[in-house]
């Protein structure tokens, strides 16, 4: 069973009667020493903790904001339970089955792989921004060379007699 999810997923278990029975938030230290927040989530409509994975690629959506993260899952997922907060190497999270599954399915590498995709994620959203901006910069060189071709023609064909 994939116990990586996407958020849309979550909404339609929602959506469809269900809710979010648990959360379970681990904290793991990233590799450039931050801490991260991973939430873990025990949805009604499925057996077992899922977590959610990063929109594009691989990896698990961590948080670098716990504040940020409890209101994420207060407003969008209108949990109102207890937020477990845990250290990823607690050993008292191996009593519950579940999640040390999701655990092992979920992260080869966790924080590497989290770093990684990060990574990937910001030089990709930079080469988009760049083209977005050579695409908006081209496409004004287009209308002004329009202008003063149409200005152009008009000074041209209104000559006088």
């Amino acid at each position: 069973m994939d116990c990586v999810v996407q958020e849309a997923d979550v909404r339609a278990g929602l959506a469809g009667g269900g809710e979010i029975e648990t959360v379970v938030v681990l904290a793991t230290k990233g590799l450039d020493g931050e801490t991260d927040y991973v939430p873990y989530l025990l949805p009604s409509w499925r057996r077992g903790f899922v977590v959610l994975g990063l929109f594009r690629g691989p990896g698990l959506r961590g948080y670098r904001d716990l504040d940020r993260l409890v209101r994420f899952l207060r407003t969008e997922f209108r949990y109102t339970g207890i937020i477990q907060l845990a250290l990823e190497d607690d050993p008292k999270l191996s009593k519950h089955r579940s999640l040390s599954a999701a655990r092992a399915a979920a992260s080869p590498d966790n924080a590497a792989q989290r770093e990684e995709a990060r990574a990937q994620s910001r030089v990709a959203a930079k080469a988009k921004g760049k083209r977005d901006t050579a695409a908006r910069i081209a496409e004004l060189e287009r209308q002004v060379a329009a202008l003063l071709r149409d200005r152009s023609a008009k000074d041209h064909g209104s000559s006088p007699d």
